[in-house]
């Protein structure tokens, strides 16, 4: 758990490094980049945290079933939060 979250920090370190950049041509408002650099790091939360559950899956085998559907929905929800925020603003 504890490495997933570490890399989860790691990526969401470069992320909002692209994330800043992003807008670097200003044809964006700064409102719509503002939103996205949000939702992209609020995505990234979601995706990050999802390693609780997924590390759980390994130490608590009568929720297994349990845990991994929390671990893939909010793993799934987090990357979809990303995508969706992405495409929004580059379109």
């Amino acid at each position: 758990m504890i490495l997933w979250l570490a890399g989860a920090f790691v990526l969401g370190t470069m992320k909002l490094m692209a994330s800043v950049m992003a807008n670097d041509s200003g044809s964006a408002s700064a409102d719509a980049h503002l939103g996205m650099i949000a939702a992209v790091m609020g995505g990234q939360l979601v995706s990050g945290l999802a390693g609780i559950p997924g590390g759980m899956i390994f130490f608590s085998p009568g929720r297994r079933k349990k845990m991994t559907l929390i671990f893939l929905a909010m793993l799934l929800g987090g990357v979809a939060i990303q995508a969706g925020a992405l495409y929004s603003f580059f379109s």
